[in-house]
């Protein structure tokens, strides 16, 4: 890719499959495009489509990015809406702003952006990051009630790699009470948590109540690190 913001149409029009580089084109022109924006090589924004609330887009290098549109691929036509927005606008860059403020301005801004239900949230996931994690395995269980749970831990997924073990440990055991099949999450919960060091007591303790073959795996492999630890876990007064 030639460069990124982009300066012209052609810096990008060769990334998109035509349809949705037309589309896009389209959309921009009708103004469908609300709000764009630059954050250092990051362009966001939000562009009216077929529902009523708009697609939130972000882009970046190399047309890297995400969309919440239902296209299953990226980049979709409102990330080329977004970027023929951008080259007709040609908005500041936000981060230069930021930069430029004195740490009690700076300050002030944060305060008055935590009155925000929105922000707050975020501000609260980037300051506690663990507490957050553990708030999201606390909602994870209450959709767990509700017979759904899904998308909740797909979110915790998505914040898995900043987890510190207890909190991949509480998802962990949320998660074998789900009420759908959890396997498919349960691969990337355990290779987290053995890499922040996991115990054999904790794996062996989980595979009793849950015999799943992932659980089993996972103790092996931690046990052949510490086979003398594993053997006496196994030999020990637990069934």
């Amino acid at each position: 890719m030639r460069s990124f913001p982009p300066r012209s149409e052609e810096d990008f029009a060769s990334f998109f499959p035509e349809e949705a580089l037309r589309r896009g084109l389209a959309y921009a022109k009708e103004g469908r495009v609300r709000r764009v924006f630059r954050v250092g090589e990051r362009l966001l924004g939000e562009v009216q489509g077929s529902e009523p609330r708009p697609y939130r887009v972000e882009v970046g290098p190399g047309l890297g990015g995400r969309c919440d549109c239902p296209y299953p691929s990226f980049p979709c036509k409102h990330a080329a809406a977004l970027l023929y927005a951008y080259l007709e606008r040609r908005p500041e860059d936000l981060r230069l702003r930021l930069e430029a403020l004195s740490p009690e301005e700076a300050k002030g801004l944060l305060l008055r952006l935590a009155a925000l239900p929105e922000v707050a949230f975020l501000l609260k996931e980037l300051l506690s990051p663990e507490e957050a994690f553990l708030e999201g395995v606390r909602r994870l269980r209450q959709a767990f009630r509700l017979g759904g749970g899904e998308e909740e831990a797909k979110a915790l997924l998505l914040s898995l790699p900043q987890a510190g073990r207890e909190e991949v440990a509480a998802f962990l055991e949320a998660l074998l009470e789900a009420p759908f099949d959890p396997g498919p999450y349960l691969g990337p919960v355990l290779r987290r948590y053995l890499d922040l060091g996991g115990e054999l007591a904790f794996f062996l303790k989980l595979y009793l109540r849950h015999p799943f073959e992932a659980l089993g795996e996972a103790f092996l492999a931690l046990g052949e690190k510490a086979p003398e630890k594993a053997l006496a876990l196994l030999a020990g007064g637990s069934p």
